[in-house]
């Protein structure tokens, strides 16, 4: 997995949002040239979706010119799963040839003065932690911090997270100051919403749900435009537990 293949995939915009989260998902599995090659049913079944969306997607990816698909063959002649290329700068283009033999001219500014805080590298962060960070800067206590608060989870739930966090930004940072805060917040919700669940469901009245379901519903009340802790939040997470066996 590439951060910079994940950047590149955020950056996107003017897309349907199922368009775009199949594009980060080839990115989750793209090295730093953007090239991957995951199976088809493994995105679908990595990412909750239907294999015939996967590739109707794929098809309009393509068909945009935001990446390029190609057939593989085993040995024996058999087709294997397509490559993909993401439509990404090469990487010979992000930066100067390092031995130019030129001299920059000097000049009469300052360089700028220090921030208090080191930002940290996000090339050395998790993916799903990285992905924040390309939100907003992230200092070195910030990722103290989150970093060990995140140990005892999954690192696959972080990452469902932290892709609904991100596609999510643009709106809630009018009311959120913090990405790393929001992100944690929206975390325990679900993890407090899974064990009420697992009670309700024990008590026969709830239907049994999955972290990834608690995800996708936090998304849906995203979508609708509605607050986290918005009493219309709340009740489309009552409408959505609700269950009659």
């Amino acid at each position: 997995m590439s951060v910079r293949a994940l950047n590149w995939a955020f950056d996107q915009k003017g897309m349907q949002p199922a368009s775009k989260l199949l594009l980060i998902a080839l990115a989750n599995h793209a090295d730093d040239s953007g090239y991957a090659w995951p199976g088809i049913e493994g995105i679908a079944d990595r990412w909750d979706m239907s294999p015939r969306t996967v590739s109707r997607h794929i098809h309009l990816l393509s068909i945009d010119g935001l990446i390029s698909v190609s057939p593989r063959y085993r040995d024996n002649g058999s087709q294997t799963s397509n490559a993909y290329q993401l439509s990404m700068t090469p990487l010979t283009d992000c930066h100067p040839p390092h031995d130019t033999g030129v001299i920059p001219p000097m000049t009469a500014v300052s360089p700028p003065e220090p921030s208090l805080e080191t930002t940290v590298e996000t090339s050395t962060l998790p993916t799903w932690l990285a992905m924040l960070a390309n939100e907003q800067p992230l200092d070195e206590k910030t990722a103290t911090v989150i970093l060990g608060w995140a140990e005892d989870y999954p690192e696959a739930d972080l990452q469902d997270m932290a892709v609904t966090v991100v596609l999510k930004w643009p709106e809630y940072k009018r009311k959120n100051k913090s990405i790393f805060a929001t992100f944690k917040n929206w975390y325990r919700r679900n993890l407090t919403s899974d064990v009420k669940l697992k009670s309700s469901y024990r008590n026969g009245t709830a239907k049994p749900q999955t972290s990834r379901d608690s995800i996708e519903l936090e998304a849906r009340i995203q979508e609708a435009g509605h607050h986290p802790a918005s009493p219309e939040a709340a009740q489309m997470r009552r409408e959505a537990n609700t269950w009659e066996p």
